[in-house]
């Protein structure tokens, strides 16, 4: 969800384990190591810091980290992220898809907090949100729009330009006026604030690992 990113020194460490590999011995184990210790004081730090915490702390409670799967040997990721057995809780449907320009039918509760999201401004009776939209000829879009909105009055398509492949136009809804609510940023800001331990922890954990691994393959 974050787009905060930590970058780290391991040029010894990657000569190491280049090493190692040579020798038959599997550096997996220490990166996946420090990889998990590494990302516990950045997960703390997001709990701990601005998340927003509302009437049951769902969104708090549902914050945890998750593995990514690789096909690479030697590399291992973690990322804070939110439990899927909190989405019955956290997704909830659109009343209005579309109305502000996004596809989705469900909005994410905890994608709005971090990044913000649109909502009708007060007193926006007569006025006209509009915004640019595009069809694919081939799977025509445009017939199962006009097909979902036919009896919306308060919507409308106009055509602007027509190519080979795409068409496309205007959308306009009567009654809308837009604002944007911004983020806490809380994720970011949790990344951010902890970026230095996780560098730190990351690199001693894997100094240490491989020290132990390059010992028991040489036998010192």
């Amino acid at each position: 969800m974050s787009d905060c990113r930590a970058d780290f020194d391991l040029t010894g460490a990657i000569k190491l384990v280049k090493a190692l590999d040579k020798m038959g011995k599997s550096p997996q184990k220490a990166v996946t190591k420090a990889a998990s210790k590494a990302i516990t004081p950045v997960k703390r730090a997001i709990k701990n810091g601005t998340v927003p915490v509302g009437k049951t702390g769902t969104l708090k409670r549902a914050i945890t980290r998750k593995a990514e799967k690789s096909r690479f040997r030697g590399k291992k990721i973690y990322e804070v992220t939110f439990d899927r057995k909190y989405n019955t809780v956290l997704q909830k449907p659109i009343d209005r898809p579309g109305i502000y320009g996004g596809k989705s039918p469900k909005a994410y509760y905890p994608a709005s907090q971090e990044y913000g999201f649109l909502t009708r401004k007060k007193g926006g009776e007569g006025m006209e949100y509009r915004y640019g939209r595009s069809f694919h000829k081939c799977s025509d879009d445009l017939g199962a729009w006009y097909e979902r909105f036919r009896d919306d009055e308060s919507r409308s398509f106009k055509i602007v330009r027509e190519t080979r492949h795409r068409i496309m136009g205007v959308e306009s809804v009567q009654g809308i006026e837009n604002r944007k609510v911004e983020g806490q940023r809380y994720m970011r800001k949790g990344a951010e604030a902890s970026e230095d331990q996780a560098k730190r922890i990351m690199v001693e954990t894997m100094e240490k690992e491989l020290d132990k691994l390059w010992k028991e393959a040489t036998h010192a």
